[in-house]
């Protein structure tokens, strides 16, 4: 889509009070308005994968793998995180995690791990996230981890549903 266009289907969300916006200059930030449209984004996501085979056969298939068998559940990651018995990483980009994240998560973006794997806890069980449950850099950040010697597990979901669940999320402003 053209920047135009994008614009203007912005300023429609906007309107409609979906999502919010913050100034910077020339530049204008958009972010969902709460985690009530996070829920919509997870409902229809789970809509359009009931009503297509190829969705569930490409998720089965990417369950079968070995990286994607140690998950760890949000109530889980909640007692976990809480607790100090994790390290909770989050591998979207930067912005994203600028915007809003899990509790006690770090940023290290997807496209960054492999250089800063020595940053991460040795022996420490590491949890890892991204957007969501269709959304792949979790699962690749746990086979880099797991190639490299770390304990790895991912978030069986993601930060869509864990926001549309009403769970504790650091938040930016906007």
């Amino acid at each position: 889509m053209s920047v135009a266009n994008t614009s203007h289907h912005l300023q429609i969300l906007r309107t409609a009070g979906l999502v919010e916006t913050k100034r910077d200059g020339t530049s204008i930030f958009y972010r969902l308005a709460d985690s009530q449209v996070a829920g919509l984004i997870c409902l229809l996501k789970d809509v359009a994968a009931s009503r297509s085979a190829n969705v569930e056969r490409i998720a089965s298939a990417l369950r079968d793998q070995p990286e994607h068998f140690a998950v760890v559940d949000r109530d889980q990651l909640l007692k976990y995180a809480n607790s100090g018995e994790v390290f909770v990483l989050d591998v979207r980009p930067e912005d994203e995690f600028n915007a809003a994240h899990i509790p006690h998560a770090v940023s290290i973006p997807l496209e960054r791990l492999e250089s800063h794997l020595n940053a991460l806890p040795p022996g420490q069980k590491i949890v890892a996230y991204c957007r969501g449950r269709y959304c792949m850099l979790a699962n690749m950040a746990v086979k880099i981890l797991r190639q490299n010697g770390f304990h790895a597990a991912r978030l069986e979901e993601g930060f869509f549903e864990w926001r549309s669940a009403g769970l504790p999320v650091v938040s930016g402003s906007v």
